[in-house]
């Protein structure tokens, strides 16, 4: 009776008993801070009781070895979260890392498709304009698209160098993992004056030139904006009017 009278006037003053066995006797007690200093609890000031519109404000600490802080699995989770990041972080690297562009020269022979003669007012031969297509076969391993920036081409005939006129398809872009021929069209100038095989061609003395025709291309990348591929072979340039091809 005597207890229950004192809960009911602690009830009626706004007061709260705190649990007698959990709360009671440490709040009477002192406690250590980090500093070893002895402290009274700072919540019921010793009391052992608060306010109970203060109920409401105060935090419940729970220890960490609470099972309530260990959800099941969660280590199961953690390893296929990771297991998840790591296969998509191998497949970007596989896919994204730079491979080679493959380029080389389809054709062995080249026969031109437009044969003319270049003469002066008297109609006099100075030389010859020869027409022709090259073909290259470029094969792209990157599993992203690669666009062609630049092409250049060079004759080398027997130390005799030029740099021929050339038409090819402006930004060509090639798919990932395609293999395509491309076309160039080459207009190479002969004249008579300084090239003692022209007039060979134009009286058909000589049907075909050895060349090493070279080129150079220029990519545009995912990584590189000017990725540079050259390639070089031998060919027959036929040179006389008997042998344009049908174009």
């Amino acid at each position: 009776m005597v207890e229950e009278n004192l809960r009911s006037d602690n009830s009626r003053s706004g007061l709260l008993d705190l649990d007698r066995e959990s709360c009671q006797e440490p709040c009477k007690s002192n406690y250590k801070t980090f500093l070893n200093r002895e402290k009274k609890c700072p919540t019921c000031k010793g009391t052992g009781k608060i306010y109970q519109e203060e109920e409401n404000k105060l935090v419940a600490l729970i220890p960490v070895s609470d099972n309530r802080l260990k959800p099941k699995r969660i280590w199961l989770w953690m390893l296929l979260t990771l297991s998840i990041c790591i296969v998509i972080v191998i497949l970007l690297v596989f896919w994204l890392s730079p491979r080679k562009i493959i380029i080389s020269a389809v054709k062995s022979d080249v026969y031109p498709y437009n044969f003319t003669l270049i003469t002066d007012k008297n109609s006099t031969t100075l030389g010859i304009i020869l027409e022709f297509e090259e073909v290259f076969r470029i094969k792209n391993e990157n599993y992203f698209s690669v666009s062609l920036k630049n092409l250049s081409l060079q004759l080398n005939r027997n130390s005799h160098i030029t740099l021929p006129k050339i038409s090819y398809t402006k930004d060509f872009v090639l798919p990932s993992r395609a293999n395509v021929d491309f076309s160039v069209f080459v207009k190479y100038i002969m004249y008579s004056l300084n090239d003692p095989y022209a007039g060979l061609c134009i009286t058909g003395v000589l049907n075909n030139l050895f060349c090493l025709i070279s080129s150079s291309f220029t990519f545009s990348t995912l990584w590189d904006s000017s990725m540079l591929q050259d390639t070089s072979r031998i060919q027959y340039i036929y040179c006389s009017n008997k042998t344009l091809s049908r174009y």
